[in-house]
């Protein structure tokens, strides 16, 4: 709870190699945290710390993730997609004309406080 109320983070600063990893990492991640996918994604993203423990991503890696936000794709509701990575000279996954990955709805209503605060503000919504 006292990291909640001060907003600290657990910068997650993991060595990866590939955007191959990178999508693997962020998959598994957003699934094994408590709460909604989607929600997960859209902190990580943004570089708000998770409410259950915390974690952050670096600037650097937040740039790196190839997600993609629909606000308002229908009246009140909100959607993320986590892209899968392309073909590119370290990855063989596909080609560019393939490139999507699963949908997850947003419920920014349902984050704690200063989680839906700090999301707001951010994407100024």
């Amino acid at each position: 709870m006292q990291n909640l109320q001060n907003m600290q983070a657990t910068l997650l600063d993991p060595n990866i190699q590939s955007r191959r990893d990178l999508y693997d990492l962020i998959s598994r991640l957003a699934d094994g945290l408590p709460g909604l996918t989607g929600n997960s994604l859209l902190l990580l993203r943004l570089g708000v710390p998770t409410p259950s423990a915390g974690i952050a991503f670096p600037r650097e890696l937040q740039k790196q993730m190839n997600v993609q936000l629909y606000l308002d794709a229908t009246p009140g509701k909100h959607f993320i997609r986590h892209k899968r990575p392309s073909t590119g000279t370290d990855d063989n996954v596909g080609n560019d004309r393939s490139a999507s990955g699963p949908i997850y709805r947003l419920w920014i209503s349902r984050m704690p406080v200063l989680q839906k605060q700090a999301t707001i503000y951010r994407l100024n919504l």
